[in-house]
């Protein structure tokens, strides 16, 4: 040996069909990274719990989801109001947060959204769903 380490790799010698490889084999890579994160993002959500007897007892509106987070639930209604639903930290697992979450802004997907009113507020406490919405003509 002449005092130098002999790479086993040597990119300093790699002609065109070497290179060609390495560009495929990368490319390979980033798009089955780019497959894989996309379909790992749109895993389904878990499903709405089921419908309590108590939160089938109240009213209800229907509509689809346009927001849904921990403290409150958008829903459009058929005549193209919107009705907010604050969501209590008690009827959170009974409400179904991810499942509304997911089909927010989907208007194939309709939903019966039960809600308890209680000192002027109106309270999600469940959800079902429906199938796209009635549209009411104005």
């Amino acid at each position: 040996m002449s005092g130098e380490s002999e790479l086993w790799l040597d990119w300093r010698n790699f002609g065109r069909a070497e290179w060609a490889f390495v560009s495929g084999l990368v490319a390979l890579v980033l798009a089955g990274a780019v497959f894989g994160f996309y379909y790992v993002s749109k895993a389904d959500p878990p499903p709405l719990p089921t419908l309590t007897a108590a939160a089938r007892n109240n009213p209800s509106v229907s509509g689809f989801i346009v927001s849904a987070s921990d403290d409150k639930v958008v829903v459009q209604l058929g005549d193209g109001s919107k009705r907010t639903l604050a969501v209590r930290p008690e009827d959170l697992p009974n409400v179904g947060i991810p499942y509304l979450h997911a089909h927010a802004g989907d208007e194939l997907s309709g939903f019966l959204v039960y809600y308890d009113s209680q000192g002027g507020n109106d309270y999600a406490v469940g959800a079902v769903e429906t199938g796209p919405p009635p549209v009411v003509a104005t």
